[in-house]
């Protein structure tokens, strides 16, 4: 075999054992981790010794040796060993049957591991899961609440078809057993089961049962049967509530951990009072659990208060009262002690409470919202969104000092959004728009690039709704030609020249040399560039003509943005057309401010309609976008039911590619007469259907965009090394980009045979024997790292692959990425098959 140099059993033998040393030594770090039962890392090394020739065949013969034996210690180290060798890719499958004579034992670590090794095995081999599946219903009989806990567990996460006979049954049972722990095991399964299986679970016998769990006597047991309940029923709007059910939950909500309450509190949410008297009798049944540390159950209540008073406007006002003390001390608290990853949920719903009307409760304690040294950067961003919520007219001269102290800060991010902040609060409120205005040209003072930058999109916000201001600012304005480095201040201070130009002196000298690299300016500035030349040429035409014609000749001509030509040559048609019209347009200076686009609007109205306490109110989108629904999950499971058996199909072509062709050849030239006799004695319309029937079976899909989607394309087969490009080549510049822009592919680990010794020059050899090319490679930390690549001849696609080779722990790896996922696994299949086929990996 070319490219593979193997050496004698005595250098074998050494090398096996320097092999076994070196992965001592690298697994350390990794095997008490993996293994979850040794006790210090020196004693978990010897579990991930790598196996020499026929280990696996000796490890079965110590088992069978040691299966009765009554020293259990023995006995787990040797699963211990069992599980590590397959926690390494290792096939272990030959102590299936050993492993399940083993599984009869009281020691409940080994019945752990022994669970899983039977799990594991069970899904790749269904013949075998009947095995297991005896074993795992034999122990839910077990007398061990916690065996026979952990067997149903173990039942339930056989992910195949043939289990379910076996599988409700056991459910059944266990859902009646006398302790509580198996009973909530069972309500998972319920779970499991029914994304695998929905049909099997959405029974009503099943249903009602989980239903009448809801007022079982254990509380852990009611709140997984709630969760459970809530995952079955998705689709029609989860768990129906009705009054006894939910006073029988209020009643033991002291029996409730918190997050059993926050699971009680998400139900209550949902019911509607009968009456106004339940409806309080349940708040202030609730009330005290607004004095609680933990957040999600301060919020699970404040979300009831809301739900049950949104229709009553002057209780639920009420409520922004009641709640403000809780939320405030939550925050504090939580300030306090450094945890910020609570203060955040807790600010991103006080923002949500005084943007929908409740900031009038909250202005008096604005000065809790300031900005502290040590907090990080989303939490004073947040509480900036707060602090132009709770603005008014009283507390505005506070807030205005204390922003602007901000902005001379060391931290660059919390100045620019403490002048985003001004600029939202004079927008806000018409009457301080005068004052914040004219702080903000103090700023531009200040010659900073990123303070400048800033204040001129918060100077173009303020303008776009109260013009009027302007004569505030009008002499700083050309101050900030030399200090606007960003595109969107660029545009920003062109939008005001354009607008406010008959009021700016020498207006049509400083878009002289604004521009003084047409091709580095990013396409915005340009368009806006354009647009402000019109405005004063319209007023100032005589001043302008030059400087307007240059830039009408620069876009119209060399420029590159199609958009940015269309714009131009719109604008310059129009002008031709009808000047005194397209003037009139241009310049109308008598219409009123767009408060809010549409697409805002939209966007305000579905923040109204967040679920309070849930992930939508942090990512400020509704949770349908975020989310996917069960239909998305039944999806995914058909997609892999049907790669399961186009896999098998597959599977039967090849073995009946294999059978002899002697079969052929053993039909007679008379049955090939008779068959020829037959369609030559087809009537007519016989001869017409059978004509359509090979039109329709030789036609293939047609391509009508003519685009490499993938559309018409034909469906491969395998990958040939004849399939690939010869001498193909990319340059390793462009390796990296590539690499990364493409989807993560699926990393295959195997195990280098003992007796094989790989050199990067033999690896590089042998990988372009295959026509795959190598773009990089070398040696890091006993590791051989190669990245190659390769061209698919038909479909043109090129394939990505890292490949790495541990020379000390024999362990070879590699990840394939392509922008057809197809050829991606087919080209794995491909590289892992001639390894084989050289004797490198098994």
């Amino acid at each position: 075999m070319q490219g593979v140099v193997y050496s004698n059993n005595k250098s074998s033998s050494s090398s096996s054992s320097s092999a076994s040393n070196s992965k001592n030594t690298a697994s350390t770090k990794n095997g008490p981790n993996q293994i979850g039962g040794a006790k210090t890392a020196q004693k978990s090394q010897q579990y991930f010794d790598q196996p020499k020739r026929g280990e696996v065949d000796e490890l079965r013969e110590i088992l069978k040796k040691h299966m009765f034996d009554r020293d259990e210690k023995k006995k787990r180290d040797l699963v211990k060993k069992v599980i590590a060798y397959m926690t390494l890719g290792i096939d272990v499958s030959k102590l299936f049957d050993q492993m399940v004579i083993v599984s009869q034992t009281a020691d409940l670590v080994q019945k752990k591991m022994i669970y899983l090794y039977l799990t594991n095995y069970a899904e790749q081999n269904p013949d075998t899961a009947l095995m297991a599946i005896n074993t795992f219903i034999k122990d839910c009989d077990n007398k061990d609440p916690k065996v026979k806990g952990l067997a149903l567990r173990s039942l339930c996460s056989l992910r195949f078809s043939g289990s379910f006979e076996y599988l409700i049954p056991a459910i059944n049972k266990a859902l009646q057993d006398i302790d509580p722990y198996v009973r909530k095991t069972a309500i998972m399964g319920c779970v499991k089961v029914f994304y695998m299986n929905p049909e099997v679970i959405k029974n009503k016998e099943i249903i009602d049962t989980l239903y009448k769990m809801i007022k079982d006597p254990d509380a852990l047991v009611m709140q997984n049967a709630i969760c459970a309940l809530n995952e079955i029923l998705a689709d029609e709007g989860g768990i129906k509530t009705y009054r006894q059910m939910i006073i029988h939950l209020l009643n033991n909500l002291k029996n409730f951990n918190n997050w059993g309450q926050t699971i009680v509190l998400q139900l209550v949410a949902k019911y509607t009072p009968i009456n106004e008297e339940e409806m309080y009798d349940i708040m202030n049944l609730l009330d005290e659990r607004l004095k609680q540390s933990c957040i999600s159950v301060v919020l699970g209540t404040i979300k009831v208060f809301m739900n049950f008073t949104q229709n009553n406007q002057k209780i639920y006002n009420s409520v922004f009262k009641r709640v403000k003390t809780p939320l405030i001390t939550l925050m504090s608290s939580t300030e306090t002690t450094g945890s910020f990853e609570i203060t955040y949920p807790v600010l991103c719903h006080i923002n949500l409470i005084t943007s929908k009307g409740g900031a009038s409760f909250f202005q008096d304690d604005f000065k809790q919202f300031y900005c502290k040294a040590d907090e990080p950067t989303y939490i004073k961003f947040m509480k900036l969104n707060i602090i132009s919520n709770l603005a008014n007219e009283i507390n505005i001269g506070d807030i205005m000092n204390e922003l602007g102290e901000y902005v001379t800060d060391v931290d660059s991010e919390l100045a620019k959004e403490s002048i985003r902040t001004l600029g939202k609060i004079a927008c806000r409120i018409q009457e301080m728009a005068t004052p914040i205005i004219k702080q903000l040209s103090n700023f531009i003072n200040m010659k900073q690039d990123y303070i400048t930058n800033n204040t001129l999109v918060a100077f173009q916000q303020i303008l776009r709704k109260y013009p009027q201001v302007f004569k505030e600012i009008v002499e700083c304005i050309p101050e900030c030609f030399d200090y606007a480095t960003e595109t969107e201040s660029k545009c920003a201070l062109l939008w005001i020249l354009g607008e406010f130009s008959n009021q700016i002196t020498d207006a049509p000298y400083h878009l002289i040399n604004f521009i003084s690299n047409e091709q580095s300016e990013h396409i915005d500035v340009k368009q806006t560039y354009l647009v402000t030349c019109i405005k004063i040429f319209l007023r100032t035409p005589d001043e302008m003509r030059d400087t307007l014609g240059q830039a009408f000749q620069s876009f119209l001509g060399k420029d590159e943005s199609i958009d940015l030509k269309d714009r131009a040559a719109f604008f310059y048609r129009a002008m031709q057309d009808d000047i005194e019209g397209f003037k009139k347009i241009m310049l109308n200076e008598h219409s009123n401010p767009v408060e809010k686009y549409c697409e805002e609007k939209e966007e305000s109205e579905e923040q109204t309609n967040f679920d309070f306490n849930t992930l939508a109110v942090i990512y400020k989108k509704s949770q349908d976008k975020f989310i996917k629904p069960f239909s998305y999950f039944a999806l995914q499971r058909n997609k892999e039911a049907a790669e399961e058996k186009m896999d098998e199909e597959k599977q039967k072509e090849e073995a009946s590619a294999d059978a002899p062709t002697q079969q052929v050849a053993a039909e007679t030239p008379t049955a090939a007469k008779q068959n020829t006799a037959d369609l030559i004695d087809m009537g007519e319309e016989q001869n017409h259907q059978a004509s359509n029937q090979a039109q329709q079976g030789n036609s293939t899909p047609l391509n009508l965009l003519d685009m490499d989607d993938g559309f018409g394309a034909p469906k491969l087969s395998g990958l040939e090394a004849s399939d690939l490009v010869l001498n193909f080549s990319v340059d390793p510049d462009d390796y990296e980009p590539a690499w990364n822009s493409l989807n993560e592919g699926a990393v295959n680990t195997k195990l280098v045979n003992p007796g094989v010794h790989l050199t990067e020059n033999v690896v590089e050899e042998l990988f372009k024997q295959h026509r795959i090319y190598s773009a990089a490679q070398g040696e890091e930390d006993d590791t051989l790292k190669f990245y190659l690549y390769a061209k698919h001849q038909s479909t043109g696609n090129v394939v990505y692959m890292e490949f790495d080779l541990n020379t000390a722990s024999r362990v070879l790896s590699l990840c394939t990425r392509c922008a057809n996922e197809e050829i991606a696994a087919f080209f794995s299949k491909f590289v892992l098959g001639f390894l084989k086929d050289k004797g490198i990996i098994n």
